[in-house]
């Protein structure tokens, strides 16, 4: 809103310069018109100075901050996502669930036989990765059967609860998205309300998250939190996409 205010107060001083320009070798119409004209443009010209000044060194370096925030958004989500997979899918190799009858086509397709091993499918996992970014494929596949009657989630939480150098993998993606987050509400004044709630919260519930020890303490706040980074869901607000993390980076 405020950015439209002043586009809109340097589109009236570029028309008021126009008009100057037009009207300077025309005759005075009325007392003190040349004076009152002279003043008007040289406000003018000192609003469209201000407004050049404001571009190149506030609104241009916010652009560049939001640009870079963005692309480490999706590169650390990308991680984390990496993480999630990995694990679910290596304790569906630990529990030898490759074999199971209760495994949706699309966790199936994320395996493969080496002689006489199974392993993650790589090239599969790595297209899921851009897929499951969208909340409603990422919800669909984390909710899709995994084999004794478990769903792929239930393969994350179980896998990631004894895999402490993942758990430490995870919380370290967490940490720097957080840093970033800190950096871009620093270096920007996101004048949408709802949007700087969103990321002012993010940092405070991965503070909260970070002083937790999981060997010993309930993981459930965590698996909470990274559902609702990916898909929207909250318990407190509901089923709603648009609160996903990839939504509101489309806000900035």
């Amino acid at each position: 809103m405020r950015n439209i205010q002043i586009k809109i107060i340097i589109a009236l001083s570029l028309i008021f310069c126009l008009i100057y320009i037009v009207t300077n070798r025309m005759p005075e119409q009325f007392t003190f018109g040349y004076e009152l004209m002279e003043f008007g443009y040289a406000v003018a010209v000192s609003i469209i100075a201000a407004g050049i000044f404001y571009y190149f060194q506030i609104v241009e370096p916010a652009k560049q901050t939001i640009k870079r925030f963005q692309n480490n958004a999706q590169r650390y989500k990308k991680n984390i996502l990496s993480i999630i997979l990995d694990v679910s899918y290596q304790n569906m190799i630990d529990e030898k669930q490759y074999y199971s009858q209760d495994i949706d086509i699309n966790i199936k397709n994320g395996l493969t036989r080496t002689d006489e091993l199974f392993l993650p499918n790589l090239e599969y996992i790595s297209l899921l990765e851009d897929q499951l970014l969208n909340a409603n494929n990422f919800k669909i596949f984390f909710r899709s059967s995994a084999g004794q009657s478990q769903k792929m989630w239930d393969r994350f939480k179980n896998g990631i609860e004894t895999n402490d150098s993942e758990m430490n993998a995870l919380l370290y993606e967490l940490k720097i998205l957080r840093q970033s987050t800190e950096y871009l509400l620093a270096k920007v004044d996101i004048s949408n309300e709802r949007t700087h709630s969103y990321f002012s919260r993010l940092t405070e519930l991965i503070d909260w998250l970070m002083t937790k020890n999981y060997k010993t303490e309930d993981a459930k706040p965590l698996y909470d939190f990274l559902w609702e980074l990916y898909t929207g869901d909250n318990f407190w607000s509901g089923i709603d996409n648009k609160n996903s993390l990839q939504e509101k980076l489309k806000k900035l």
